[in-house]
């Protein structure tokens, strides 16, 4: 039994209800891409495209070719396999063409027209083989439904057989021409006797050795051979109407008759079911007992006999469901809990339990559920009362509490995060960045989503600060609990903050200085904070007298003794206290709490005349001061990188003094 378990175990269930619309494989339409880690590939639509036919269109749209012709054009369209199979070594023994192709050609030369009768011989192939319901749920890779139906014929087929002649004259298969897979491949053997063997034994049957494949290679496939063999075993489809139904099924001389019961996920082989029922007589509809072999699978006795009932139905037997929202105590599970709901019970899930006896007689009225997933939790569910009844609270619902706007102005601070606050404004309550504001340069920070949000007031609007903007004073972009030095550059009369980082005074501003115009440019001609950007050649004489370019031992500086013991997301983190609060999104440590106002204004494409990488932070330094070798200084999360100097491109310049 084990070996043949996993054949059936995981995805039996893809084919749940009849029906008559194939979903089809037309190689000649562009079909929209899934998810795919490895390549871009055609999926089947979910529903039928369109049909093409002779009363709809005229024979300058659609061609009729003759049979041979047909043929000829059809295995042209065939998808490319994966790195290691050849178009032409695919071609010569290409079951899936040979039948699709043949009975194309065959329909075709009836008189059908060719772009319907690829598709009809499509859609009878997946119907003789029990895939048409599969197909109208799923969507498939084109070569994974190619490449397993050629392993299924190509290992499943004596030589004598005639399926492909056979399939082209009637469009039907016998089962004999498919099942024998079963019978004769490896898959039903002692040495392949899980899943993952059976994938790994699929990838390398289609020649991907030594190439990297997605696991939805083997997935797919593995849905179409399971959905294969229920059609060779005779089980109907799963659906509604068969769930908890136990059928008998087997494939003659290769797998024995087995239990399978049709449960929501679909066929499951059922273990222990004849063992189970053996000596229990089913003389009463509605009785019903409990294996004592397998854990959680219980019998219900129905008028053909046993079948699988859920442990809900079970567990509730003899206990009435006389009264609306009555709750009950799993016997058996602490946190399983049945409700009474329209006249029959259902499991109760994490809402309906902790509001139960909590009358909701008053819209807005919230309180907080005790249950905690996990015992770091600071607080549970809280729950509000609505006009249709109890609902779970948003965040900021919970936030505000019971709070009530009565009076414009009014302001509260979050119950949950201390560091949000409402405003009672046109009577409801507003996150405050979306009321004016009446100081200039006030600063607020709120925690939003887990993360936090700085925003500044200005002409009496809040803005987020992490969106760059020129518009503001320069001095907003200063720590205003620094003390900063001063800088008179005497060429020009320009004077810049000054700033001391560990020993060392640093400039906290852009460098201004004006040079040839095709050695600097601007970031904005009226943006003063932001400076200038510079050449390569100008970057090495344009700081003033005493004054010189940063260089990695500089920069090194910044950096504590203690670093590498900082945790991975403190270290991540460390950079926040250079940058400017403007312009960056600072969680750990919080911006600029050196004053150093680094700005991350990117880099200037001279050649394009682009600005690039806006949001980053580039500066000018010395590889090597003794060399005065210039490259590209960047700020990234824990660390501080370089590259070698571009001609094209312009970046600013901060100072160091000498």
């Amino acid at each position: 039994m084990k070996k043949i378990a996993f054949l059936f175990s995981a995805l039996f269930w893809a084919a749940c209800s009849e029906t008559q619309n194939i979903a089809d494989v037309n190689e000649r339409d562009a079909f929209v891409s899934g998810e795919s880690s490895s390549s871009l590939v055609e999926l089947l639509p979910v529903s039928e495209p369109a049909r093409l036919s002779s009363s709809s269109v005229n024979s300058d749209t659609v061609r009729v070719v003759s049979a041979d012709t047909f043929f000829v054009e059809f295995s042209d369209t065939l998808s490319e396999p994966p790195c290691g199979v050849s178009k032409s070594s695919k071609k010569e023994s290409a079951p899936f063409a040979l039948l699709v192709g043949g009975r194309a050609a065959k329909l075709a030369g009836n008189g059908i027209f060719s772009e319907d009768a690829e598709l009809t011989a499509k859609e009878e192939l997946y119907k003789a083989l029990g895939l048409d319901t599969l197909f109208d749920k799923f969507s498939f890779s084109k070569y994974s439904i190619e490449g397993a139906l050629n392993f299924i014929f190509r290992n499943g087929v004596s030589a004598e057989s005639d399926y492909i002649g056979n399939f082209a004259e009637s469009g039907t298969l016998d089962k004999s021409a498919f099942c024998a897979i079963w019978k004769n491949n490896p898959l039903t053997s002692e040495a392949y006797g899980s899943e993952q063997e059976m994938m790994y034994l699929w990838a390398r049957a289609v020649g991907i050795r030594g190439c990297v494949y997605d696991v939805r290679d083997v997935e797919e496939p593995y849905l179409i051979f399971n959905n294969i063999l229920r059609k060779c075993v005779d089980l109907p489809y799963c659906d509604k109407n068969l769930i908890g139904s136990v059928k008998h099924a087997g494939l003659e001389n290769a797998i024995n008759d087995t239990s399978f019961v049709c449960t929501e996920r679909g066929w499951t082989i059922l273990k222990n079911y004849d063992l189970d029922v053996k000596d229990s007589l089913c003389d009463e509809v509605g009785k019903m007992f409990k294996s004592n072999s397998v854990k959680d699978q219980f019998y219900v006795c129905k008028e053909d006999g046993w079948t699988i009932t859920t442990k809900l139905a079970y567990e509730t037997k003899d206990i009435p469901c006389d009264k609306p929202l009555k709750l009950v105590k799993s016997p058996t599970v602490d946190t399983l809990f049945y409700l009474c709901k329209d006249s029959k019970w259902k499991i109760a899930n994490r809402m309906e339990i902790e509001t139960n006896e909590i009358p909701c007689d008053r819209i807005g009225k919230i309180f907080e559920g005790e249950f905690r997933e996990y015992e770091w939790e600071k607080n549970g569910t809280f729950y509000i009362c609505r006009e249709t009844g109890w609902d779970i609270a948003t965040h900021r619902e919970a936030d505000i509490g019971e709070n009530v706007c009565d009076a414009e102005g009014k302001t509260i601070q979050g119950n949950l995060d201390s560091l949000m606050y409402y405003v009672c404004y046109k009577n409801a309550w507003t996150d405050f960045y979306e009321t004016p504001c009446d100081s200039n340069n006030k600063r607020m920070r709120a925690s939003e989503n887990g993360r936090f949000n700085e925003y500044i007031c200005y002409n009496g609007k809040w803005h987020y600060s992490v969106d760059w903007t020129c518009e503001y004073p320069k001095d907003y972009y200063f720590n205003p609990d620094i003390e900063y030095g001063t800088l008179v550059d005497e060429r020009d009369g320009k004077t810049y903050r000054t700033v001391d980082v560990n020993g060392r005074i640093w400039m906290a501003e852009n460098l201004r200085l004006v040079t040839d115009a095709s050695q600097s440019v601007p970031f904005d001609d009226n943006c003063e904070i932001a400076g200038r950007f510079y050449s390569a050649g100008a970057a090495q004489t344009a700081c003033p007298a005493g004054w010189r370019l940063p260089d990695t031992t500089d920069l090194n500086a910044f950096f504590p003794p203690d670093f590498d013991n900082l945790s991975g997301y403190m270290m991540s983190a460390y950079l926040e206290q250079f940058v400017s609060e403007i312009g960056n999104h600072c969680n750990g440590y919080g911006c600029n709490t050196y004053g150093t106002t680094i700005l991350a204004l990117g880099v200037y494409d001279v050649a394009s005349e682009k600005m690039n990488a806006l949001g980053m932070s580039h500066y000018w330094v010395y590889g090597d001061r003794n060399a005065k070798n210039v490259k590209q200084m960047h700020f990234h999360n824990s660390l501080i990188s370089y590259r070698e100097a571009s001609d094209s491109d312009f970046l600013p310049i901060r100072c160091v003094k000498e």
